[in-house]
């Protein structure tokens, strides 16, 4: 078993900022490296186990994913949506909040 990490994205990530996300390392140190080359993240909590890191993850706000699902679903160069793309995704993320919700 790896070194899991729960990461936000920061404002300077556009879209994807507030979204929480995860992932795992070989061990602390591997996860110090990283980290300290980039600047997209703040730590949310390291050291935990997967399941830890999934409900960290559910719990980004719905606002936030939909964001990144605007910049997900976007023209690169144009800014202009795939309005397909976006709107199924968008249709999924607000299904997922009732869903929550509702739990």
């Amino acid at each position: 078993m790896g070194y899991v990490v729960a990461l936000r994205y920061k404002a300077k990530a556009g879209g994807y900022a507030g979204v929480i996300t995860w992932t795992q390392f070989t061990s602390g140190e591997a996860f110090d490296k990283w980290f300290s080359s980039q600047d997209e993240h703040e730590i949310v909590e390291r050291g935990i186990t997967e399941a830890r890191a999934l409900e960290l993850a559910d719990s980004t706000p719905t606002k936030c994913l939909l964001m990144a699902a605007v910049e997900d679903h976007c023209n690169k160069q144009t800014g202009e949506p795939y309005p397909d793309r976006l709107m199924a995704e968008i249709r999924h993320i607000l299904s997922e909040a009732q869903k929550r919700e509702a739990a």
